[in-house]
């Protein structure tokens, strides 16, 4: 598991905006690891992890759009059935909360199949927000029940 940054956008919710940030950074050869957004009636939220966070960073600021920062980490798991529920469940287990996630598998998984028991071998990326990083990392590294997390927390707001 690896510590990134994540810049958080607010859009507006029309036409056009999306395309607007996201070309904003194409021009300014940023390629995403990872991208999400929330949608509102007036307002989207854009969370997004540039691979290039300094080049980001000054192309958003010269573009005159604000934007927030947060570490997450990126986990890499295997793209099957169950991975997700058993680093849950290890987290769960030692009280370390998940704020949010967002990820995404690979465009070969099940190679074109919907039927859940063919995987190509690839992993899944995760972004995640954590109320203890580092005792995740060292948690699921291990795969092993660890000290409890700094705060504590039952997974689930």
């Amino acid at each position: 598991m690896e510590k990134r940054t994540q810049l958080t956008v607010m859009l507006e919710n029309r036409p056009g905006s999306l395309s607007e940030v996201v070309g904003i950074l194409a021009k300014a050869e940023v390629n995403l690891e990872a991208i999400s957004i929330n949608d509102g009636v007036h307002h989207g939220v854009l969370k997004l992890v540039p691979a290039a966070v300094d080049v980001a960073r000054k192309a958003l600021k010269k573009a005159g759009l604000s934007f927030s920062e947060q570490k997450v980490y990126a986990l890499s798991l295997a793209d099957r059935p169950g991975s997700l529920a058993g680093a849950c469940a290890l987290l769960a287990e030692q009280g370390i909360n998940i704020d949010f996630v967002y990820g995404s598998t690979c465009d070969c998984a099940g190679h074109g199949c919907d039927c859940g028991k063919h995987t190509c071998g690839c992993s899944a990326m995760l972004i995640l927000s954590l109320a203890d990083g580092k005792a995740a990392a060292a948690l699921l590294k291990s795969g092993k029940k660890g000290k409890k997390g700094k705060k504590g927390k039952k997974e689930g707001k």
